[in-house]
Protein backbone atom coordinates (compact mmCIF):
# COMPACT_ATOMS: atom_id res chain seq x y z
CA UNK A 1 0.00 0.00 0.00
CA UNK A 2 1.29 3.45 -0.87
CA UNK A 3 1.62 6.06 1.84
CA UNK A 4 -0.28 9.29 1.28
CA UNK A 5 1.51 12.60 1.59
CA UNK A 6 1.21 13.92 5.14
CA UNK A 7 0.89 17.48 3.83
CA UNK A 8 -1.44 17.36 0.81
CA UNK A 9 -2.40 21.00 1.42
CA UNK A 10 1.18 21.89 0.48
CA UNK A 11 0.72 20.45 -3.00
CA UNK A 12 -2.37 22.37 -4.01
CA UNK A 13 -1.45 25.00 -6.57
CA UNK A 14 -4.36 26.98 -7.93
CA UNK A 15 -4.68 30.44 -9.38
CA UNK A 16 -6.80 31.47 -6.41
CA UNK A 17 -4.34 30.24 -3.75
CA UNK A 18 -4.35 32.43 -0.66
CA UNK A 19 -0.63 33.22 -1.11
CA UNK A 20 0.55 34.32 -4.54
CA UNK A 21 4.16 34.09 -5.70
CA UNK A 22 4.36 37.91 -5.87
CA UNK A 23 3.23 38.15 -2.22
CA UNK A 24 5.80 35.56 -1.19
CA UNK A 25 8.53 37.30 -3.18
CA UNK A 26 7.65 40.64 -1.55
CA UNK A 27 8.00 38.96 1.84
CA UNK A 28 11.44 37.69 0.86
CA UNK A 29 12.45 41.18 -0.30
CA UNK A 30 11.65 42.49 3.18
CA UNK A 31 13.91 39.81 4.66
CA UNK A 32 17.02 40.49 2.57
CA UNK A 33 19.90 40.69 5.04
CA UNK A 34 17.97 38.68 7.62
CA UNK A 35 17.86 35.33 5.84
CA UNK A 36 20.66 33.48 4.10
CA UNK A 37 18.73 31.04 1.94
CA UNK A 38 15.38 29.83 0.67
CA UNK A 39 14.62 26.10 0.54
CA UNK A 40 12.01 24.84 -1.91
CA UNK A 41 10.21 21.97 -0.21
CA UNK A 42 6.78 20.63 0.64
CA UNK A 43 5.01 18.59 -1.95
CA UNK A 44 7.54 18.06 -4.74
CA UNK A 45 8.97 21.35 -5.98
CA UNK A 46 10.60 19.74 -9.02
CA UNK A 47 7.18 19.08 -10.59
CA UNK A 48 6.35 22.79 -10.75
CA UNK A 49 7.03 24.26 -14.22
CA UNK A 50 7.61 27.69 -12.65
CA UNK A 51 10.49 26.43 -10.50
CA UNK A 52 13.34 27.64 -12.74
CA UNK A 53 12.02 31.19 -12.83
CA UNK A 54 11.39 31.16 -9.09
CA UNK A 55 14.99 30.09 -8.44
CA UNK A 56 16.27 32.95 -10.61
CA UNK A 57 14.11 35.49 -8.78
CA UNK A 58 15.23 34.25 -5.37
CA UNK A 59 18.89 34.30 -6.44
CA UNK A 60 18.44 37.85 -7.80
CA UNK A 61 17.56 38.90 -4.25
CA UNK A 62 20.90 37.50 -3.08
CA UNK A 63 19.65 34.34 -1.39
CA UNK A 64 21.20 30.93 -1.71
CA UNK A 65 18.71 28.26 -2.76
CA UNK A 66 18.07 24.77 -1.50
CA UNK A 67 15.84 21.91 -2.50
CA UNK A 68 14.32 19.05 -0.57
CA UNK A 69 13.18 16.33 -2.95
CA UNK A 70 11.86 12.79 -2.86
CA UNK A 71 13.87 12.01 -6.04
CA UNK A 72 10.81 10.84 -7.93
CA UNK A 73 11.58 12.58 -11.22
CA UNK A 74 14.42 11.24 -13.42
CA UNK A 75 14.81 14.76 -14.81
CA UNK A 76 16.12 15.83 -11.39
CA UNK A 77 19.70 15.52 -12.61
CA UNK A 78 19.07 18.38 -15.04
CA UNK A 79 18.28 20.83 -12.23
CA UNK A 80 20.93 19.77 -9.71
CA UNK A 81 23.45 22.43 -10.83
CA UNK A 82 20.93 25.17 -9.94
CA UNK A 83 21.01 24.48 -6.20
CA UNK A 84 23.39 25.40 -3.38
CA UNK A 85 22.00 22.59 -1.24
CA UNK A 86 19.95 19.50 -2.03
CA UNK A 87 18.35 17.25 0.56
CA UNK A 88 17.25 13.87 -0.74
CA UNK A 89 14.33 12.39 1.14
CA UNK A 90 14.83 8.71 0.33
CA UNK A 91 11.63 6.87 1.21
CA UNK A 92 13.02 3.32 1.33
CA UNK A 93 16.12 1.18 0.74
CA UNK A 94 16.78 1.19 -3.01
CA UNK A 95 16.32 -2.58 -3.32
CA UNK A 96 12.82 -2.32 -1.73
CA UNK A 97 11.80 1.05 -3.16
CA UNK A 98 9.01 -0.18 -5.45
CA UNK A 99 7.61 -2.53 -2.80
CA UNK A 100 7.43 0.11 -0.08
CA UNK A 101 6.60 3.26 -2.02
CA UNK A 102 4.74 1.91 -5.02
CA UNK A 103 7.13 3.85 -7.29
CA UNK A 104 9.40 2.00 -9.70
CA UNK A 105 13.03 1.64 -8.58
CA UNK A 106 14.44 3.24 -11.70
CA UNK A 107 13.39 6.59 -10.27
CA UNK A 108 15.12 5.83 -7.00
CA UNK A 109 18.34 5.25 -8.92
CA UNK A 110 18.32 8.93 -9.88
CA UNK A 111 18.95 9.63 -6.21
CA UNK A 112 21.73 7.07 -6.04
CA UNK A 113 23.41 8.41 -9.20
CA UNK A 114 23.01 11.90 -7.78
CA UNK A 115 24.82 11.03 -4.59
CA UNK A 116 27.45 13.50 -3.28
CA UNK A 117 30.25 11.54 -4.97
CA UNK A 118 28.56 11.59 -8.39
CA UNK A 119 27.02 15.04 -8.29
CA UNK A 120 27.41 18.01 -10.59
CA UNK A 121 25.74 20.45 -8.21
CA UNK A 122 27.61 23.24 -6.46
CA UNK A 123 26.27 21.98 -3.15
CA UNK A 124 28.80 20.29 -0.89
CA UNK A 125 28.32 18.45 1.29
CA UNK A 126 24.77 17.36 0.68
CA UNK A 127 22.33 15.74 3.05
CA UNK A 128 20.63 12.48 2.25
CA UNK A 129 17.73 11.90 4.62
CA UNK A 130 15.82 8.69 4.81
CA UNK A 131 12.22 8.68 5.94
CA UNK A 132 11.76 5.30 7.53
CA UNK A 133 8.58 3.60 6.46
CA UNK A 134 7.06 1.13 8.89
CA UNK A 135 7.86 -1.71 6.46
CA UNK A 136 11.60 -0.88 6.25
Amino acid sequence: MREKCSGPHLQERTRDSPLSWSTLLAGLQRRVGLLDAVVFCGGEATMDPALGGAIQQVRALGFKVGLETACIYPELQKVLPMWDWVGFDVKAPFDRYAEITGVAGRRARVCRRSSPAASTTNAAPRCIRRSCHRRC
